[in-house]
């Protein structure tokens, strides 16, 4: 081979390692969307009932992640920011585990105790749920676009793939654990103020209108908690909702 076609393979090599690998990063991105829809979706009916979760469509887990994507996007990005540098992906990646046993040994407290889990507590293990979410998923978008990049030895071969695996049972778990968190923020406000006029159900029976806090929007209807049931959840079908009426913001 002469020094020509050398140096033409070794420039178009370094061309090929510089370049964005757009579509694995297209498939990285749906890949982590779809997780992030589906099992927010599956924390959250596990936190209010799982026998709800069937009433949702593919729609809903596309507004989930429609939803979540602008929430996430600045934050995730600074995230591989701070995964660009070694020194620094050390110190974030110490915190994100510190963050992360923190907020599970909360969890689990909890659970195993029988607790109610108390309004500030919730708050707080959802915030750092979303930040173990985003950072989680700039792991896995930072380690699956390197992946082709293999290390001299064989040790830093096995830390990367162990990344990776890490990355995505962190965006499993803390995502569910996300979805859980709001649930049960959503069931608890104290206010009910808003208004929902039902169909009448037969000629004798004219519509309705009664106070309710609602509890989520899905493609086929609400989920809601009516003022004068507020230990029941109620799924009204937009068949059954003929006008909802909230006030207006200050």
């Amino acid at each position: 081979m002469t020094n020509n076609e050398t140096q033409v393979r070794t420039r178009a090599a370094v061309e090929t390692d510089g370049a964005t690998d757009w579509p694995r990063l297209a498939s990285l991105v749906v890949g982590i969307g779809f997780a992030v829809g589906l099992f927010y979706n599956v924390g959250f009916f596990l936190s209010l009932d799982l026998q709800l979760f069937p009433l949702l469509t593919y729609k809903d887990h596309l507004a989930t992640l429609v939803i979540f994507a602008p929430i996430a996007i600045v934050p995730g990005l600074w995230c591989i920011g701070l995964r660009s540098d070694r020194r620094r992906r050390r110190l974030a990646s110490m915190a994100a585990i510190t963050l992360a046993i923190l907020t599970i040994a909360v969890w689990v407290e909890q659970l195993a105790t029988r607790a109610a889990f108390e309004t500030p507590v919730v708050i707080a293990a959802g915030l750092a749920a979303l930040l173990l979410v985003i950072y989680c998923a700039a792991v896995l978008l930072d380690r699956g676009l390197r992946i082709n990049e293999t290390p001299a030895d064989a040790a830093a071969r096995e830390r990367a793939y162990t990344a990776l695996s890490v990355g995505a049972m962190g965006l499993l778990v803390f995502v569910t654990m996300l979805g859980a968190a709001q649930a049960m923020i959503a069931t608890r406000s104290p206010t009910f103020d808003t208004q929902l006029t039902l169909t009448s159900e037969g000629p004798t029976m004219p519509a309705s209108t009664r106070k309710a806090h609602v509890v989520r929007v899905i493609d086929n209807g609400l989920l809601v908690v009516f003022g004068d049931t507020p230990g029941r959840i109620a799924f009204i079908r937009n068949d059954g909702i003929r006008m909802v009426s909230d006030p207006v913001a200050p």
